[in-house]
């Protein structure tokens, strides 16, 4: 593992391994750069995003006890559904199922920031009355914090705790972990407040796993409906599917569930394969993480752990489907596209499409056939537009996990850069 991170430029991680009922960990590098300390099993690193998998668990524990249901509206547990304005007892929100917050098809933004709310209770009072355009439709995959934001909230109404302090009683301490939570916007919390180590990951995972002598910690059924794809669930770019609380990696004769998640340059990734019993966990410290990721799954199918990978098939070039090459076949895709507070700008630059991120960012992207493109020179995915079935104009940008919609008030000229 020093080799390997030091190939990758990672400063510090762990990498926890279960397999064949064993478990067995690494820890390699400093826990800052330069500050002098080793790494060891109990260094917290931020979890980011991977947090999502234990709001999911938590929440299908209540679902095995009977206390909530995947496909019931969550105005059903939610105290704020029956003080919101008439007009606004039609969110989108209130009538999302729990199975459609932990997929991400309930049709919600990406985020809602909201620095002055103390409590989730007032975090989701605040994006109940926010606007609500600019959100992709029930039923379309679309990577959503605020939907865990809102799952969370269930969790503290239906235990009468705050989530962390919820998700602490009955399944961190349960679990034997040493999980903190990270100082963070109590709306950020469900999605991606933990810290904690690899080995930590591995215990979770294991929940997952059909194997003799798993944490009793939640109904197994429950627990199941992770591994089932959501219907109209099509995570592109990301996974091969999605599943409550649980991306789904892989062919179908090797799939793995897991979740990925970044966070202040750290980096987080967890595989579980229900069947086998096997789960690998994989926390950094470094941005170049992802590097390091992709060279421990390499040296792991080496040694006989084929871990499932989401490898898409690459759509054909522009000249190889027949079509113009150069951006120009996209000048009917420029202009800007929004998913809640977010905004991206596409424009054209020579040969190839621009987009303008949040924060003054600038990505150049290689045009692909059937309206997909790709980052310059990396042959990796971004994203594709979506057309109107009905219209046949675009309406839609695929990027990233996110769903963004068309800003049809602004005009849509191709604009040099």
């Amino acid at each position: 593992m020093d080799r390997l991170a030091r190939d990758c430029d990672v400063a510090g991680g762990q990498l926890a391994v279960h397999h064949h009922g064993a478990l067995e960990t690494w820890e390699f590098g400093e826990e800052e750069p330069g500050a002098g300390r080793p790494v060891h099993s109990a260094t917290a690193f931020p979890y980011g995003s991977t947090t999502k998998v234990f709001t999911a668990t938590s929440v299908l524990q209540l679902v095995g006890d009977g206390d909530l249901d995947l496909d019931r509206p969550v105005r059903e547990w939610l105290p704020e559904a029956g003080t919101v304005p008439e007009a606004r007892k039609d969110h989108p929100a209130l009538a999302a199922t729990l199975r459609q917050l932990l997929s991400h098809t309930a049709g919600l933004p990406s985020d809602h920031d909201d620095a002055d709310a103390s409590s989730l209770r007032r975090w989701l009072t605040g994006f109940l009355a926010a606007p609500t355009d600019a959100r992709p439709a029930p039923g379309t995959f679309s990577y959503s914090n605020v939907g865990y934001g809102i799952a969370g909230r269930v969790v503290e109404s239906v235990t009468g705790l705050p989530w962390y302090e919820a998700v602490r009683d009955y399944l961190l301490r349960p679990l034997g972990t040493a999980v903190t939570a990270l100082p963070a916007e109590p709306g950020s919390l469900p999605a991606g407040g933990l810290a904690g180590s690899a080995a930590d990951l591995v215990r979770l995972g294991l929940l997952h796993v059909a194997e003799p002598g798993r944490p009793d910690l939640a109904d197994p059924a429950a627990l199941g409906e992770a591994t089932r794809p959501t219907a109209g669930a099509d995570p592109f770019g990301l996974a091969d599917g999605w599943g409550p609380g649980l991306g789904h990696f892989g062919p179908a004769d090797n799939r793995w569930l897991g979740h990925d998640g970044t966070l202040d340059g750290a980096t987080c990734h967890l595989r579980i394969h229900p069947r086998r019993g096997t789960v690998v966990a994989l926390t950094t410290n470094s941005p170049t993480g992802q590097a390091l990721w992709d060279a421990v799954v390499g040296a792991l199918r080496d040694a006989g752990i084929d871990v499932g990978v989401y490898r898409p098939a690459p759509p054909p070039s522009l000249a190889q489907a027949g079509a113009p090459a150069g951006a120009a076949a996209f000048a009917d895709c420029t202009g800007t596209y929004r998913n809640g507070e977010l905004a991206v700008t596409v424009g054209l630059d020579g040969p190839h499409l621009v987009l303008e991120l949040p924060g003054g960012a600038r990505e150049l992207a290689e045009p692909l056939a059937r309206r997909t493109f790709a980052a310059r020179g990396a042959g990796a995915f971004l994203g594709r537009f979506a057309v109107d079935a009905r219209t046949g104009a675009v309406h839609a940008l695929q990027y990233s996990g996110r769903t963004l919609l068309r800003d049809t008030g602004r005009a849509h000229g191709a604009r040099p850069h």
